[in-house]
């Protein structure tokens, strides 16, 4: 009835469903409310009048007293007389005056508005380490009447240097010395000081020049390395992305300084001539990062694999001490070799070509197929005949004295044998499903939960089903370097004493036949390997022991995946691939960030030792792919206190 009563619907226009530009809309609101516009809370007026002094200041309260917010505190943002305009700012810039205004913002509670203002401030100028207090400690007779303010104000080791004017001569172009004070004094000299202090690898001092105050606060929105990881022999960052970057409190320009000592921090382990051709090249200092950060990847993957025989021979070496020692029986001399033999330069050649050329991608875990045995039920035969002979023979032997004993043993071993391959023909398949499954289901799990019982079952998934996501590593020209190995091995760590050649005859007679027999259980099309996941996890490492602060590397589980060639003479081990879930990998991620805020980065990185408090970062991490070829290793929220010196 209501609906009825409504009237006619009115029918639809175009003026309906025309589209209204925002100037337009602009527009018609102005001619409905035009005072809002003039001298409302957001007119033009109203913002203009926040920027000039002392109105600024009575706009600010008329907003608090209504309780716009929001404009209360633009226009205390915007106030060129505030503690950070543009006019309080350049009256900090002159001695003595930047002595009230640093009084009045520690009346008012802002510390690094005061920090600020101090450093231009009389009262830093005349401290006990201040540029005019250094000064006068250099000439004859000032020298004196600074040893007696400095012994006045409580500082009796600054007044007993004070008073030693030959040192004060001999330290006057130290860190802390007369010259380099008076160059951080005045601007465009401070700029020299800064290049001093960095090329020296000091950075607190470097920092003191430029911000002029006792501490600074680093934080940035967030930074994002883009790095290339098809292969090992072309990782290299190809993109650096830099958030928007807060630096305070400070008294001259420094997001330039700070790229700069970045440049320097990286290039420490680089050749200097290298650096100076990156800076001729490009004046982008991001630009001259990336590169600078993709010649000390090349130049440490190089170093590794250059320096790998070196490795083994050395690991090689303490094996064979421990042989030495364990070697202590007679049956240990037997079992044991009297020393480990060197591998052959070939081995190592082609380590060197296969590592670079290691492929990297993101992607879902390859599919494992099943194993269908073949041969699942067994009639009634030959082990069931020999059985019984032997328990006949057993009997007639116990019973009437007949020579059947040894009869009876043959049979019997003989029949055990039999049995034990129908049981190994029955399972090996689908034990191998299941230990693949099991493997699989660990290696989902993050690595808070690696010792708790799995709830999930050890079933391989479906074809087409879900599987875990992460990384897959895949190492080529796997039979030429399974090969080498097995030589090795086989030839040559085998050969070097008695029982271990008498074991590798036995390898080489039953290997061949076991080959065969295993390939007969797996009913497998043609031309199809069979694949074994082997679960390997690394135990948790200490990788860093800084004053008792521990970064420690969790235990992380992975998976090696063999395609193995069963049938045939060719190598066994066709294709060789190392899988990490994505939940694992984030978990050690976070594990390590939760510890990054303990650690003293002044004991790890020797131009950070000038700061004279920990340097410590806080952030968060987090790994994306973009592509099955490309990370994205994001920082956020990066935050760091530098205590500089006075």
């Amino acid at each position: 009835p209501a609906r009825a009563s409504a009237g006619p619907t009115p029918e639809p226009s175009a003026a309906m469903f025309a589209w209204i530009s925002p100037a337009e809309e602009t527009s018609r609101q102005r001619k409905k409310r035009s005072l809002k516009y003039v001298v409302g809370r957001d007119s033009h007026a109203v913002r203009i009048a926040e920027k000039v002094p002392v109105v600024s200041s009575i706009v600010e309260r008329v907003h608090t007293a209504r309780g716009h917010v929001e404009q209360a505190q633009r226009a205390k943002f915007c106030n060129p007389m505030g503690e950070n305009g543009f006019i309080t700012q350049t009256a900090e810039m002159v001695p003595g005056l930047s002595d009230a205004i640093r009084c009045m913002h520690y009346y008012r509670g802002d510390d690094e508005a005061a920090e600020r203002a101090r450093a231009t401030s009389l009262r830093k100028y005349f401290s006990k380490d201040g540029a005019l207090t250094k000064t006068a400690e250099l000439l004859p007779g000032s020298n004196l009447v600074a040893a007696v303010l400095l012994e006045t104000s409580g500082n009796h080791e600054e007044a007993k240097k004070a008073i030693n004017l030959v040192q004060n001569w001999r330290t006057i172009g130290s860190a802390d010395g007369a010259l380099v004070r008076l160059a951080e004094m005045f601007p465009g000299t401070d700029l020299i000081a800064f290049g001093l202090h960095a090329s020296h690898g000091d950075f607190a001092h470097a920092l003191r020049s430029i911000v002029k105050t006792r501490w600074v606060d680093i934080e940035a929105d967030r930074l994002v390395a883009i790095m290339d990881v098809s292969d090992v022999g072309t990782l290299a960052m190809s993109e650096l992305i830099v958030g928007d970057v807060d630096v305070h409190p400070v008294a001259g320009p420094l997001l330039g300084a700070l790229l700069d000592l970045s440049v320097k921090l990286i290039e420490s382990g680089t050749e200097k001539s290298e650096i100076i051709d990156h800076r001729m090249i490009t004046g982008d200092l991001q630009e001259t990062i990336i590169r600078i950060v993709n010649t000390v990847i090349t130049k440490n993957i190089e170093l590794q694999l250059g320096t790998l025989d070196k490795k083994v021979y050395k690991a090689i070496g303490s094996a064979n001490v421990v042989l030495a020692e364990r070697r202590t029986s007679v049956l240990r001399r037997a079992i044991l070799p009297s020393r480990i033999p060197r591998p052959r330069r070939e081995l190592f050649d082609v380590l060197q070509r296969v590592v670079p050329e290691v492929t990297l991608t993101h992607a879902e875990f390859p599919y494992i197929r099943h194993l269908h045995p073949k041969y699942t039920e067994y009639k009634r035969g030959l082990p069931e005949a020999v059985g019984a002979v032997s328990c006949i023979s057993c009997f007639s032997w116990w019973t009437f004295g007949l020579p059947t004993c040894m009869l009876g043993c043959f049979t019997g071993c003989f029949a055990g044998a039999l049995q034990g391959m129908r049981v190994m023909s029955r399972n090996f398949a689908p034990t191998v499903n299941r230990r693949n499954g099991s493997a699989m289901s660990r290696m989902k799990r993050p690595t808070s939960l690696m010792n708790r019982r799995s709830d999930t079952s050890d079933v391989l998934p479906e074809k087409g089903s879900e599987r875990p996501v992460g990384v897959i590593i895949e190492v080529p020209d796997v039979p030429e370097v399974a090969d080498l190995v097995v030589n090795y091995v086989v030839g040559e760590v085998l050969a070097s004493w008695g029982f271990g050649r008498l074991l590798a005859k036995i390898l080489r007679s039953l290997t061949p036949a076991v080959r065969s027999f295993l390939a007969d259980l797996v009913v497998s099309k043609t031309g199809s390997p069979m694949q074994l996941l082997v679960p390997i996890s690394v135990p948790e490492t200490c990788a860093l022991d800084v004053d008792g602060n521990q970064l420690t590397i969790p235990q992380m589980p992975f998976g090696l995946l063999l395609d193995l060639r069963l049938r045939g003479q060719g190598p066994l081990i066709e294709r060789v691939r190392v899988v990490m879930a994505d939940k694992v990998i984030n978990s050690t991620i976070q594990r390590v960030e939760a510890q990054l805020p303990k650690i003293d980065l002044r004991r790890l990185v020797p131009q950070l030792e000038s700061f004279t408090a920990p340097v410590c970062v806080q952030l968060e991490l987090e790994l994306e792919w973009a592509s099955p070829v490309q990370c994205h290793l994001v920082v956020k929220h990066p935050c760091a206190k530098l205590t500089l010196p006075e």
